[in-house]
């Protein structure tokens, strides 16, 4: 059962990073104050102290977050999500979904380029 789970873990690992990596990227692009950056939820296994961010690894592997300045209570912080624009919102608020997009697109390019054939 663990050899069979592992691959699957792996890539919701890999999409959570990729889906919250969207958010963290265009965060920091619109000069959003990100607080923590975690892939899983629970108790903390890894964390790393960056500049401004605590990027984490926590013990169950089903998900993740990015939690910014402002985001769950109104901050009148400078850089806090609640003080950003309205199109700055939105556009942090879609990356995650625009990531995955982005990747399975680029694989249907890949199986194209290796010749495999989709069958409807």
């Amino acid at each position: 059962i663990f050899l069979y789970l592992m691959p699957k873990i792996f890539l919701l690992g890999l999409l959570v990073f990729i889906h919250e990596g969207g958010h963290f990227i265009v965060a920091k692009l619109c000069k959003i104050k990100v607080n923590e950056f975690a892939l899983g939820f629970g108790p903390t296994i890894w964390k790393k102290q960056g500049k401004e961010t605590k990027y984490a690894l926590r013990l169950i592997p089903l998900g993740g977050f990015v939690s910014m300045e402002g985001e769950e209570e109104r901050s009148n912080n400078e850089g806090s999500f609640s003080k950003a624009s309205i199109p700055r919102r939105i556009a942090i608020v879609l990356a995650g979904r625009y990531g995955k997009y982005y990747i399975c697109t680029n694989y249907i390019f890949w199986i194209n380029d290796n010749k495999y054939e989709f069958y409807y």
